[in-house]
């Protein structure tokens, strides 16, 4: 009788011992499975983590040691060459009155000043990559975001759409003003801007008191793109601009990377000159991924104590069973079956268990 045969008549018999051990293995193999999965899910989470909340850092001019407009469409293009940045958006903050718009009031409302029509218009290069909207601050809920090249968009708050029946597809007149020590002016004619989307408010860092300006609530801020931000000033200055007044974020396609990139963009700019000042902001990452990793470590952990453990109690449970069976081997070896043939028949039961 063959090794095969006589593990399966020692499995029908010997039910019990059959089951105890089939027991044993599936838990411990559950429980391997379930460690392996969730493992398995923490990595691909961290992977999706890095794709979806990029690092960033920023590049602005140095003011404070008397740099302006440093931050040129060249100097980006020369960044942009590093395949590891899959992104960028410059910024630009001017002040226009919006002529044909009704703000949230703020101060100046009540002063019965002209400045309560005065917005903040932050030009963009990419909505999607503002600060903003990247980090989940304003969320566009209606329309298309600002993409790069576009001209003569806007996008307004949900209240500010409210308050004047704004849809998506209506225009708004925006006039630039000036303001300093000896005047206060209206600067050039006034802009006319599609409505292309409108943004909700989740959070903001200001609190609205009775001495907030117009301009400073978040309510009335008016994005549009980077086109049209240059030729406002371009009608008001009579020059053109081809430099981001407050800087330019680069996303990189892995956050784990953030530092050596910045540091190559600051050895490619020499930025030993203080021309440029440069900002990281990789913490809502860390953040995440820190807790990811965790999770990870522990799964690691839990897979080898429980494969240890189950090792260590299958080994206990064959050689307790080997014990019972001596007596059996001792009949087999007597009537002639090799030591081969022997141990085949336990692998085989095992195995089949398995």
């Amino acid at each position: 009788m063959n090794a095969a045969k006589r593990g399966k008549i020692y499995l029908t018999r010997k039910k019990g011992k059959t089951v105890i051990l089939l027991l044993i293995l599936t838990v411990v193999t559950a429980l391997l499975l379930l460690c392996g999965t969730v493992w398995k899910s923490t990595d691909e989470a961290m992977e999706h983590l890095r794709s979806s909340m990029g690092g960033y850092f920023k590049i602005e001019a140095n003011i404070d040691k008397g740099y302006a407009n440093h931050v040129t469409d060249q100097l980006v293009d020369e960044i942009m060459r590093n395949e590891d940045i899959e992104a960028y958006n410059g910024t630009d903050i001017v002040y226009a009155l919006a002529e044909n718009l009704e703000l949230e009031p703020g101060r100046f409302t009540m002063e019965g000043d002209e400045k309560a029509k005065l917005a903040r218009v932050i030009g963009t290069t990419d909505s999607r990559y503002n600060e903003y909207f990247s980090l989940g601050s304003l969320v566009l809920e209606e329309g298309e975001p600002l993409a790069e090249g576009g001209r003569d968009k806007a996008l307004i708050s949900r209240e500010l759409a409210d308050r004047n029946q704004i849809r998506t597809g209506d225009t708004i007149l925006l006039q630039m003003y000036q303001e300093n020590e000896t005047q206060e002016h209206r600067v050039g004619l006034a802009h006319e801007v599609e409505v292309a989307g409108i943004y909700s408010i989740k959070s903001t860092q200001n609190e609205k008191t009775a001495n907030t300006a117009e301009c400073d609530l978040v309510e009335n801020f008016i994005f549009v793109n980077t086109g049209s931000i240059r030729d406002m000033l371009w009608e008001s200055r009579g020059q053109r601009i081809d430099a981001y007044s407050y800087g330019v974020t680069f996303y990189v396609t892995d956050p784990r990377n953030l530092d050596r990139v910045m540091g190559e963009a600051e050895q490619e700019l020499n930025a030993a000159e203080e021309k440029y000042v440069f900002t990281k902001n990789n913490k809502t990452y860390e953040e995440t991924a820190a807790v990811l990793e965790r999770l990870n470590g522990m799964m690691l952990s839990m897979i080898l104590v429980f494969f240890f453990v189950g090792f260590l109690v299958l080994s206990l449970v064959l050689i307790l069973t080997m014990r019972d069976r001596v007596h059996e081997i001792g009949v087999l070896a007597s009537i002639g079956y090799r030591k081969r043939s022997i141990i085949g028949q336990y692998l085989f039961e095992n195995v089949c268990i398995a």
